[in-house]
């Protein structure tokens, strides 16, 4: 009966998964995977904060805006961040002959 025993199995068991190594990259990989979270929140937030006070949109840009950072919470702030903030939106201006004039 030369099979390896209860006790034989567990030490060694014991033995393989008690080495330190393992343990400090996952700290690592944990520390790496909190920092990238905190930076998509205030990338976020930032990014609806900013098409909320911006005076280049319309409300209803402002909304679709608004709905593509909500869909896509990373891509979606990045693109506003690159592109949209400094989109300009040409709003119609109405000539006299509508019946708007302007403010004077």
């Amino acid at each position: 009966m030369n099979s390896p025993t209860t006790p034989t199995f567990l030490a060694q068991a014991a033995d393989s998964s008690s080495t330190s190594d393992s343990s400090g990259w996952w700290f690592i990989f944990g520390v790496f995977l909190a920092l990238v979270a905190i930076v998509c929140v205030v990338l976020f937030i930032s990014a609806l904060v900013s098409i909320l006070r911006s005076r280049s949109l319309t409300t209803g840009g402002k909304l679709l805006w608004c709905i593509a950072v909500f869909v896509f919470q990373f891509f979606g702030p990045l693109v506003w961040f690159l592109w949209g903030r400094n989109a300009q939106v040409s709003r119609p201006t109405y000539p006299s002959q509508y019946g708007y004039v302007g403010p004077r």
